[in-house]
């Protein structure tokens, strides 16, 4: 149910004159970040008891700090530190952990999930931000699953993207209340392809401005337009229509 879904949402999209664009024309070719997007900053809602740095790291606090390895994370009066052998390494209300190298080696690992870039620590919860793309490869194997069908994690990987791209402004949350995301997996390769092959592709509408892409895992054979869920003004791409799919 959940493939159909998305493939008919996007098909939706493109009947009703909406288009995919490329938002860059950087080649990006091999590890290199992506730049034509802010860096997407994503709220992991945890609060991990402790954390694996792969690779070393540093911390905006403390530049000249090197961390690597395994840290308990202890949270007190507002405080967060790391602990290593008992002993702590760095404490305060916030701690910002960022790769001495930006690549797919330098991942920091908690509950059980590798995130890439910037690891940001607050007594209340976790902050991962990281490039679009690399953002996407933690998503989309998890809203469709990366056994789904080629053509239908290509349209997942565009109407994730262009979600994220109209919520960049915000901290976005790592669970159905935004997008499951899950942080890299390099076993999903079927997903990380059909990133690679969209790359830079989102929906826009006809005046060029990306639109709303609300998608779900089923809807009871019916869409239903956004003013009737929400209470806010009628886009005419989310419309009222049967879902034979």
């Amino acid at each position: 149910m959940r493939k159909t879904i998305i493939i008919f949402i996007i098909t939706t999209f493109f009947l009703s004159g909406f288009t995919s664009v490329s938002a860059t024309n950087n080649s990006n070719e091999g590890f290199s970040e992506p730049s034509y997007y802010d860096p997407v900053r994503v709220d992991l809602e945890t609060k991990p008891r402790n954390i694996l740095l792969n690779g070393t790291y540093s911390t905006t606090q403390n530049n000249s700090l090197e961390l690597s390895g395994s840290y308990d994370v202890k949270h007190s009066n507002g405080d967060v530190s790391l602990i290593k052998n008992g002993k702590e390494v760095i404490s305060g209300e916030v701690i910002t952990l960022l790769p001495v190298q930006y690549d797919f080696d330098h991942t920091t690992s908690m509950n059980n999930n590798d995130y890439l870039g910037h690891i940001t620590l607050t007594s209340s919860t976790v902050i991962n931000e990281l490039p679009l793309e690399h953002y996407l490869y933690g998503v989309v194997p998890r809203e469709i699953g990366e056994s789904s069908p080629k053509e239908t994690l290509k349209a997942q990987a565009v109407a994730a993207r262009t979600y994220a791209v109209t919520n960049i402004d915000r901290d976005i949350s790592n669970t159905v209340k935004d997008q499951v995301y899950g942080g890299y997996n390099a076993n999903h390769n079927h997903s990380i392809e059909a990133i690679n092959e969209t790359k830079g592709e989102i929906i826009i509408d006809e005046q060029g401005k990306p639109i709303s892409t609300f998608y779900s895992s089923s809807n009871g054979g019916h869409t239903m337009t956004n003013k009737n869920i929400w209470g806010s003004s009628s886009f005419d791409y989310l419309t009222f229509k049967e879902d034979p799919y």
